[in-house]
């Protein structure tokens, strides 16, 4: 009796051992798997995702993963096959609706794409990823009027998420509807502040407030909270040069005229500036944000201004831009 027990003992140690091994294997496999992904090998990450899979054969991340091989690779024979597989099961992911979706866009089978981004956001309603996703498919059918409502609907349902806002002002920028291009515009570069993205932008931004005193350029189209801003903008505009230092002082202005309208229209951004103007660092904050006017002047005014320069770094730093709920009022 006491031996069967030992036995018995010994074996549940043994399978345990074995467990712990075995899931010790496939994780250092797929380290190594996302190791070389990062790389740009792919050859090597499909190798020991493969070697990973063997011992894990249903983990979702681990198969995501080959998926995005897959599609680096171009195989899209492959990929069309475990991205279906995927997108039915239980656990699929956002990550694995984005995959799946970006496989059939890349062979231009739109049809198909729709029918994944409209299942992933009946599960995931909320997901800003999945609507820009959306957005780009209609994007490439050549359909902006439906790519703007799916990144509106993102900002509108994940305000933190940056890349809904980056694609909605270059499409406000290019229909001419200035007021949402900057409101759209700065808002992006306040969440992504320091990529290639930011820098387009924020030369956008220079451009539009450059444009902002010709007369009838501040149309907002039937939208009282768009109308608003433009009507105070425009009580403010500069009479003279545009440049850094009048439009600090246009937008001050504007902060301190806004008020008036902040308790119906709370605004994450406007509240960021009056916070700037309290802490003494909404120059600062322009010339970062207008630095496409004049490169060379805003070095000039860096190297004049190193302690006020060093504190607004260090108050950004601190900080991460976050935009909260029920601050959407792009309403037609």
């Amino acid at each position: 009796m006491i031996r069967r027990y030992i036995a018995f003992i010994l074996f549940v140690v043994s399978v345990c051992f074995a467990s712990a091994s075995f899931a010790q294997d496939s994780n250092e496999f797929y380290s190594k798997a996302k190791k070389f992904i990062n790389k740009g090998k792919m050859d090597s990450a499909n190798y020991y995702l493969g070697k990973a899979l063997e011992l894990s054969p249903n983990n979702l991340e681990m198969l995501e993963d080959l998926l995005y091989v897959q599609y680096l690779d171009r195989d899209f024979v492959k990929a069309v096959t475990l991205g279906k597989n995927l997108a039915e099961r239980p656990d699929a992911s956002v990550k694995t609706f984005q995959l799946v979706g970006m496989t059939y866009k890349e062979i231009a089978e739109f049809k198909e794409a729709r029918k994944v981004y409209d299942k992933a956001l009946l599960k995931f309603p909320s997901s800003g990823l999945l609507y820009n996703e959306y957005g780009d498919l209609f994007s490439q059918m050549s359909k902006p009027e439906e790519a703007i409502k799916m990144w509106e609907k993102g900002i509108e349902v994940d305000p933190g998420f940056n890349s809904n806002y980056y694609f909605a002002t270059k499409y406000y920028y290019d229909n001419k509807n200035p007021v949402w291009a900057m409101l759209y515009g700065e808002t992006f570069v306040n969440i992504e502040s320091l990529s290639e993205r930011t820098r387009e932008i924020k030369e956008l931004l220079s451009i539009l407030y450059s444009q902002a005193a010709e007369p009838g350029f501040l149309k907002a189209k039937n939208n009282a909270f768009a109308q608003a801003i433009a009507g105070t903008i425009t009580r403010e505009l500069p009479k003279g040069s545009v440049n850094v230092q009048s439009l600090t002082l246009m937008r001050m202005n504007f902060i301190n005229n806004w008020k008036e309208n902040s308790s119906k229209y709370p605004f994450r951004l406007f509240e960021y500036h009056d916070q700037l103007i309290k802490e003494g660092l909404f120059d600062a904050y322009n010339q970062w944000l207008f630095a496409s006017f004049d490169y060379d002047g805003y070095e000039k005014w860096k190297a004049a201004n190193k302690d006020k320069q060093a504190a607004y770094e260090k108050f950004v730093g601190g900080r991460v831009y976050k935009v909260p709920a029920g601050q959407y009022y792009q309403t037609k």
